[in-house]
C-alpha cells in the first residue's frame, strides 16, 4: 500500500500543505501482523517530521486494535535527537502504539536496542481458513452440478474498518463486510461494496454500496452512512436504496454526508475537517 497523493485541508496560520511530491515519500504496507511503515532517506530530520506530523492519527488506527505497527528507518541514521522528537511530537501525541523499530542501520539498530524498543517484527500467525469437506465420500455427483457440495471453504472476517492508503482506479474492487476508509479518489468504473459505513477522502466518482446485505425493512439503514471529500457520483446505494445524482444535485463538488432518513437518502454538505 501507498501513501494516497491527496490535500487534506490545513489551516494556513499553522502550517502550510505539503507538496505533493512530498505527500509520497512515506509509504506503508501491509503485513501478516497489521501495518509497516517505511521512512525515506532522503529527507532531513526536520522534513520527515513534519510529513509524519500531518498524517492523521485515525490513519495509524488498526481494525478492532488486533494489528501492529512498525516503523521501518531502512538505511537511515536515528540520532537520540530525532528518535526522542519523533516519539514526542508523533508517536506519543497521536498515542500510536509502535510494536517494532526496524533498521539496517547499525547505528541506528544499536541506538533502538539501548532505548529498549523491540526491534524484531512482530510474529503474529495467520488466521486459518476453516474448510469443511463432506465425509460421505459417495455423494451422487449427479444432483451436485451447479454446486460444489463435496468442499465448503468459510473464511472468517468480523466485521472492521478497512483502511486504504491509495486510490481506486477503474476496474478495482473492494468487497467488505465492515467498514472502508479510503484515503485517496475512488475513480469511475472502481468500486466499493462494504456491509458498513463508506468514506472516501478524495473524489467520490466511482460506485459505493454501503450497508450491503442489509435485510429489507430494516432500521439499520438509518445508521449507515456514505461521506465523500468531493461528490462526483452519478449513482451509489445505501442499505437497499439506489440514489441517482447529477451536476444539478445538492453537493455536487462538494465535501457531503450521506445518510438514509425516514428511508429517504439525505445529502449534507460537510467541512470534512479530519484534524
Amino acid at each position: 500500500m501507498k501513501t494516497p497523493n491527496f490535500a487534506i485541508k490545513i489551516e494556513a496560520a499553522k502550517k502550510p500543505e505539503p507538496g505533493r511530491g512530498d505527500a509520497i515519500q512515506i509509504h506503508t504496507k501491509a503485513t501478516s501482523y497489521g501495518m509497516k511503515i517505511f521512512l525515506p532517506e532522503s529527507l532531513d530530520n526536520d522534513r520527515l517530521l513534519d510529513l509524519l506530523s500531518r498524517i492523521p492519527a485515525k490513519a495509524f488506527i488498526l481494525p478492532d486494535d488486533k494489528g501492529s505497527i512498525a516503523f521501518d528507518f531502512k538505511g537511515r541514521l536515528c540520532t537520540q535527537e530525532l528518535l526522542i522528537k519523533l516519539l514526542c511530537n508523533v508517536i506519543w501525541r497521536k498515542r500510536i502504539k509502535v510494536a517494532a523499530w526496524l533498521s539496517s542501520n547499525p547505528e541506528t539498530i544499536k541506538l533502538f536496542r539501548e532505548a529498549g524498543l523491540e526491534i524484531c517484527e512482530p510474529e503474529v500467525k495467520k488466521p486459518e481458513k476453516i474448510i469443511e469437506k463432506a465425509e460421505n465420500n459417495n455423494i451422487d455427483n449427479s444432483d451436485n452440478k451447479n454446486d460444489n457440495k463435496n468442499k465448503v471453504e468459510i473464511i472468517y472476517e468480523p466485521r472492521n474498518l478497512k483502511v486504504l492508503y491509495n486510490s481506486m482506479r477503474s476496474g478495482d474492487s473492494l468487497v467488505t463486510g465492515g467498514d472502508v476508509l479510503l484515503w485517496g479518489h475512488l475513480n469511475a468504473g472502481a468500486e466499493i461494496r462494504a456491509g458498513g459505513n463508506i468514506i472516501v477522502a478524495g473524489k467520490l466518482r466511482g460506485l459505493v454500496h454501503a450497508g450491503q446485505g442489509m435485510k429489507s425493512g430494516g432500521t439499520g439503514g438509518e445508521r449507515i452512512f456514505v461521506m465523500a471529500g468531493s461528490f462526483e457520483a452519478r449513482q451509489l446505494r445505501i442499505g437497499r436504496k439506489l440514489c441517482y445524482a447529477d451536476e444539478n444535485t445538492a453537493g455536487w463538488h462538494k465535501s457531503v454526508l450521506i445518510t438514509l432518513e425516514d428511508g429517504m437518502p439525505m445529502i449534507r454538505e460537510n467541512k470534512f475537517e479530519i484534524f
